[in-house]
């Protein structure tokens, strides 16, 4: 009996390190075939590089949300969404619960009024400028019941 219990004890250790090692050199095997440096390369011409000596103009497309604040709480089920961007622009606000779009005034200031679901909201935004440029924003704000 004694002699049972201690070769089922040993089989069961080694079957578990077999499995244990295959899973963990299967993770490294597979964690080392994704994060693979590539090498640079230069596959432009000296004389092709030279001729283009214009520089790509920056887009300056910019959203800021100033109201609420990023994973801030509150204890109303609405919110007011503010915020300021590129004059002109198309705002898109999308709620856990709806839908918005409007424009920013000569100054690029917006706002929009939200209604909060209970729990955490995630709010998206996205300002489209007159050069079609897209800028995305996101604010989580949690809506709770409890009292503060």
């Amino acid at each position: 009996m004694l002699k049972e219990l201690l070769l089922a004890i040993l089989l069961g250790s080694v079957i578990g390190f077999a499995v244990t090692g295959g899973i963990w050199n299967f993770k490294n095997k597979t964690n080392k075939d994704t994060v693979r440096p590539t090498p640079a390369t230069n596959q432009t011409s000296p004389a092709i590089s030279q001729s283009n000596n214009t520089p790509t103009p920056k887009s300056t497309h910019f959203l800021d949300i100033n109201n609420p604040e990023n994973e801030s709480v509150t204890n109303k089920g609405k919110t007011t969404l503010s915020g300021k961007t590129t004059p002109n622009s198309i705002i898109a606000i999308k709620s856990t619960i709806d839908s918005f779009f409007t424009t920013a005034d000569k100054d690029g200031n917006f706002s929009q009024n939200i209604e909060l679901e209970g729990g955490i909201n995630l709010i998206q935004t996205s300002s489209i400028d007159s050069n079609e440029n897209q800028v995305d924003a996101e604010v989580i704000i949690t809506y709770s019941t409890a009292k503060f």
